[in-house]
Parts: C-alpha cells; sequence; structure tokens
C-alpha cells in the first residue's frame, strides 16, 4: 500500500470516530436529543401523568410537584414510603412522570433551573413551589419534617 492509502484511511477512521463522538453527545444512542443523562430522564414516548390523590384540592393550590420516572427504583420506594405513611392525604402534590412525558420532563428542567441545576437531574424530584429535592431519602425527610412524623429507622 503506497503511503497516499494510508493517509486516507487515517482520515476515514478518524472521521468515524469523530461521529460516533457527536453522535453520542447528541443522545443518538440513548433514542433522546434531551440534555439530562440517560440514567436520569432520557426517554420520549407517550403522555402520562397521575395526580394527586386527595380529594377537594384545586391545582392552585397545590404548588408542590414530586417528578419521577416509571422503572426508577429510588421513585418507587418513595412512592412506597408515600403510600405507608398516607402523606398523600396530608399533603398536596401531583405526581408527573417525566421518563415518558416530554411535557413532564421539560417542567422538571424548568423548575431544577430555578434552583441553579442545569446537568444530571435526577429523579425522584420534589418541588416544593419554592425549593428543589433531589432524592427519595431527602424527600422523605422533607415530608416528615413536614408533618412532624418519624419512621421505624428514625426510631432506630
Amino acid at each position: 500500500m503506497s503511503k497516499k492509502n494510508y493517509i486516507i484511511i487515517g482520515i476515514i477512521i478518524a472521521v468515524v470516530v469523530l461521529g460516533l463522538i457527536a453522535a453520542n453527545s447528541a443522545g443518538v444512542f440513548r433514542g433522546s436529543s434531551s440534555a439530562v443523562p440517560e440514567q436520569n430522564i432520557d426517554s420520549q414516548s407517550n403522555s402520562q401523568e397521575t395526580p394527586d390523590n386527595q380529594s377537594g384540592t384545586s391545582a392552585q393550590e397545590s404548588q408542590m410537584i414530586l417528578f419521577y420516572g416509571d422503572t426508577c427504583p429510588h421513585c418507587q420506594a418513595l412512592e412506597e414510603w408515600i403510600l405507608e405513611n398516607k402523606i398523600s392525604d396530608s399533603i398536596s402534590f401531583e405526581r408527573k412522570e417525566v421518563y415518558n412525558n416530554e411535557d413532564n420532563r421539560n417542567l422538571l428542567i424548568e423548575k431544577a433551573g430555578t434552583c441553579g441545576i442545569a446537568d444530571n437531574i435526577g429523579v425522584p424530584f420534589l418541588w416544593t413551589g419554592s425549593d428543589c429535592i433531589v432524592g427519595d431519602e431527602p424527600i422523605e425527610q422533607f415530608f416528615q419534617e413536614k408533618l412532624n412524623i418519624t419512621t421505624n429507622e428514625n426510631a432506630k
């Protein structure tokens, strides 16, 4: 092979590698062009929203929003804790699924931005109306303090 062929092959390899890097950065391999990491909120699909179960509460009264992902294990653990402790009976909040609902995901990004969180936005994520709380344990602690309750873990 001539020197010219080696140069051409090198250029082709460089272009392919740069193309793969650009595609990965754009989220092509994750199925999303969202700037949010794959592990957190990444897929786009149909709309799904679950309102809170408390009756007699208007949407204006409920400023708190709990963002979650339908396959997120921390979100599932938090939901179980919320049900066990009947949090929804005392505190009004909306639940918004973000893995399959682009509108909810965009709202999450907007709320996180008000708290100065621009990258690595994860769920569960609670918007209190003015503050952002990320993670199942910090959200549980927030609800415990708000309702002045203790759990078996805290009693130890």
